[in-house]
């Protein structure tokens, strides 16, 4: 059962009986009234309601078919274990009932994308607990078909974060995106790379700028196999957030990162309050 069936139905019969059985108008405003606040109320503070309930109250069943996009397409998610399955499992339930999806310039966004685009903010989140794991500032996320241009950055690009005090948006290209989930060897993946950025931002997270050494970078090159320079022209960016870019290196392959970069290795894993490397339990 939803919470909005718990709230809503009952509100509704109760508003329904009024109308029905009471003879004084004043009455029937009183109750309308009270049943308007509190519909209103539930809008504004849904998402609070959402993440109480989903966590509190009923464990949520995730799409099967979305499961089943999440086994074949995600290393994180096959590798854990039954218990963090089920924890990963229902914190992109919740992601997908918080985020607002924003199509611009796209008729349609499959369902399967937005699971997959959320199931990397709940990696990349998977180490916070249930009351700060979720990056509630930048609820919106955009969609375009392909690389599109923006006030900001006046070239063709895959992806985008904007932070402003009156509404914050990530802002991704749905063929970049789901090329990346499909090829990662061969192409970036922007989503991740765009969420660290939210993560970044939302958490305040600093101290990563000492690490950016072209030594650093020249390692990090080994362990995506591919220099800066091709990921610059494979997202049309003109620069990388380097703890975005570590982000993305560091989900893609932690064996080679740790091995090469091992301090950057133990900053990043303390930033994300994980090891990717305990593929069955990286909390431990």
């Amino acid at each position: 059962m939803k919470p909005e069936s718990v709230i809503i139905l009952p509100l509704v019969l109760i508003g329904a009986a009024v109308m029905l059985t009471a003879d004084s108008l004043s009455l029937k405003a009183g109750v309308i009234a009270i049943i308007i606040i509190i519909l209103t109320m539930f809008f504004f503070f849904r998402r609070t309601i959402w993440l109480w309930w989903y966590t509190k109250v009923q464990v949520p069943q995730l799409d099967p078919m979305l499961r089943k996009a999440l086994l074949h397409q995600s290393a994180y998610f096959r590798g854990l274990s039954v218990e963090l399955k089920q924890r990963f499992e229902q914190r992109l339930f919740i992601y997908l009932l918080s985020i607002d999806f924003e199509k611009r310039e796209l008729k349609t966004l499959a369902e399967e994308v937005k699971g997959l685009v959320a199931a990397q903010a709940v990696m990349v989140t998977f180490g916070f607990d249930d009351d700060s794991y979720l990056m509630t500032e930048f609820s919106t996320w955009a969609f375009y078909p392909t690389p599109f241009l923006t006030p900001d950055i006046q070239e063709f690009h895959t992806g985008e974060v904007y932070q402003e005090r009156y509404g914050s948006c990530m802002m991704l290209a749905a063929d970049s995106v789901v090329k990346s989930f499909g090829e990662p060897n061969k192409y970036y993946n922007i989503a991740l790379h765009e969420l660290a950025n939210v993560l970044r931002l939302s958490k305040n997270i600093t101290g990563y700028d000492k690490y950016r050494t072209n030594d650093v970078l020249e390692r990090l090159s080994i362990v995506r196999g591919a220099t800066y320079d091709k990921l610059l022209k494979n997202t049309g960016k003109p620069r990388l957030d380097f703890f975005a870019q570590c982000t993305e290196h560091l989900f893609y392959n932690p064996v080679k990162f740790k091995e090469l970069l091992p301090d950057l290795y133990q900053f990043m894993q303390n930033k994300l309050q994980q090891n990717p490397l305990n593929t069955e339990n990286p909390l431990q």
